[in-house]
């Protein structure tokens, strides 16, 4: 099927820090446009240097302080009117949803994408301030919406609890099949732990370290805890337990992207990521696509992983994710083989981004 309407993905900022958003949510634009017909569209906060190399947009607006002039001018110079735009909000506590319930009263229909930032977890951080300002301007913008997305199962459930009369739909991320293993890699005898995001505590990277450092894997020369991301907090106190634990095999690689990223994904045996609160993480089902196999939390909203008994449930403390390690320690190298193949296998049966493509059109199409 072929359309004429566009979609303009609106998107607080486009910094390499929120990659996991803006990659997430404009990584549907090339299939969008070749499989669909919809031009996609950008409007977001972000460096000047940013550049739409990877991705097939129509044209974008990147702007360091944006201003709602700004969104209109852009609307107007490419022609997106309400009879063939739809506007795609992703993340809150900022403008994308403000902005675009603003756009909603002039006709324009709105799917907005929470990512994640309506969790509990997340809702229960700055406790008081968020719950006013959620209950003051998020939620009255956010009711305004034609369609909420949730990019997970649980986070559906959640959404639709605080949303009960806007539709929710599940419109999980997925990723480019060109980086899903048709077949398994070889993989280094040396069995690669990577904990791969922004070292912040709601990921848990300080608690991952530590019960590395308390296990059996501590200084062995058959396994290694990689950790890369750019430093929110954590990296000092991580550095501090490798020293104070004399811990040799242990790396921290500050952020890393592109190819160099990619190559170290498809290195590593196990992808770890034991967080509080996540909408949905790409980097898990990039990570099983290259053949990695996933040590996550429920906090990753990702049960249908450990429901296909592809993941360990690491938890969020010490004690649980050095549980998890002595599980891993005692798999065979048959049974890690194995596992591996069966998590990029499940990645290109559910997770493509031209599946996810799909969908979104079928979504904008009833809209």
């Amino acid at each position: 099927m072929n359309h004429e309407f566009r979609v303009l993905n609106v998107i607080n900022s486009v910094a390499p820090v929120n990659y996991g958003i803006w990659n997430a949510a404009l990584s549907t634009a090339a299939p969008l446009h070749l499989d669909f017909g919809i031009k996609s569209f950008l409007f977001a906060s972000g460096p000047s240097t940013w550049k739409n190399i990877d991705y097939s947009l129509e044209n974008a607006c990147i702007k360091t302080s944006p201003k709602w002039t700004d969104l209109t001018a852009f609307l107007a110079a490419n022609e997106l009117s309400s009879k063939c735009t739809i506007i795609a909000s992703h993340g809150c506590w900022s403008f994308p949803s403000r902005w675009s319930a603003r756009l909603s009263k002039h006709g324009y229909r709105w799917i907005a994408c929470p990512h994640g930032m309506l969790e509990p977890w997340s809702l229960n951080q700055r406790r008081i301030r968020k719950c006013l300002y959620f209950l003051l301007r998020e939620k009255r913008a956010l009711q305004k919406a034609s369609l909420i997305r949730a990019v997970s199962s649980t986070e559906r459930e959640n959404l639709q609890r605080l949303f009960p009369k806007v539709v929710v739909k599940l419109i999980p991320n997925g990723i480019d099949t060109s980086n899903v293993a048709a077949e398994m890699v070889g993989k280094p005898s040396l069995r690669r732990i990577l904990f791969l995001g922004r070292l912040h505590a709601k990921k848990c990277p300080t608690e991952l370290t530590q019960a590395f450092c308390q296990s059996q894997l501590a200084n062995s020369m058959d396994y290694e805890l990689v950790l890369a991301g750019p430093d929110q907090g954590e990296q000092d106190h991580i550095e501090k337990l490798i020293a104070s634990n004399e811990c040799t095999n242990i790396r921290v690689l500050g952020p890393i992207y592109g190819e160099a990223k990619q190559t170290l994904i498809e290195s590593a045996t196990y992808f770890a990521l034991p967080s509080h609160s996540e909408g949905f993480p790409t980097s898990v089902i990039e990570a099983m696509g290259a053949g990695c196999i996933p040590l996550i939390s429920q906090g990753c909203n990702f049960p249908e992983a450990q429901q296909a008994g592809l993941s360990f449930d690491t938890g969020t403390t010490v004690a649980s994710i050095q549980a998890t390690l002595s599980k891993i320690f005692r798999l065979s190298p048959e049974e890690i083989s194995a596992k591996g193949m069966a998590c990029s296998n499940f990645v290109r049966a559910h997770y493509t981004v031209q599946d996810i493509a799909r969908n979104f059109a079928n979504a904008c199409e009833r809209l």
